[in-house]
């Protein structure tokens, strides 16, 4: 019987273990984050939402968590370049900035990764260098279907710890 009770409580256990989001951030540490005031959003192209309504959620908690760190949107010149990458479906490669329109000044440097099913991933990018400055990843973010409201807990959750940490402290 105590071994019943032991592995039912393991059980337990690491299943609210395989079920946390994890995250994960990089940034270049040549980079002086002090120096973004400003951001607006890139389409880091061959990727897609979810559907329209996600990502305008993820735009909207990203916008809210930048501003209280104080960066201002705009959509002239800016400081910092701001995308973001999902995988819902299945995993898949994903490629990073491979913007190449003249409207970006033909920045054509890309990146690739895998990230797993239901991964957000937030890039960040300078400008000026045309590289990447900012990744995060949170996984067990998004689902297809469920509950609406517990989806956008999972998000709410995800953005607030992929930019917990950014800037990054000297």
């Amino acid at each position: 019987m105590n071994l019943i009770r032991t592995i039912a409580l393991g059980a337990v256990c690491f299943n609210g273990i395989a079920t946390a989001q994890k995250v994960v951030s990089q940034y270049d540490r040549a980079t002086d984050f002090s120096k973004f005031k400003t951001y607006k959003w890139m389409i880091i192209q061959a990727t897609t939402a979810p559907n329209q309504i996600t990502a305008q959620n993820i735009v909207g908690l990203v916008n809210t968590a930048l501003g209280e760190k104080g960066l201002l949107q705009s959509e002239g010149n800016t400081d910092l370049l701001v995308g973001f990458q999902t995988s819902v479906d299945q995993q898949r490669q994903i490629n990073g900035f491979n913007n190449g329109s003249p409207r970006m000044g033909g920045m054509g440097q890309a990146t690739t990764s895998i990230i797993e099913v239901g991964t957000l991933v937030v890039d960040m990018y300078d400008p000026g260098q045309k590289q990447l400055v900012w990744r995060s990843s949170a996984t067990k973010t998004l689902t297809r279907g469920g509950n609406p409201e517990k989806n956008y807990e999972r998000l709410e959750k995800a953005v607030d710890k992929l930019l917990k940490d950014f800037p990054p402290k000297k």
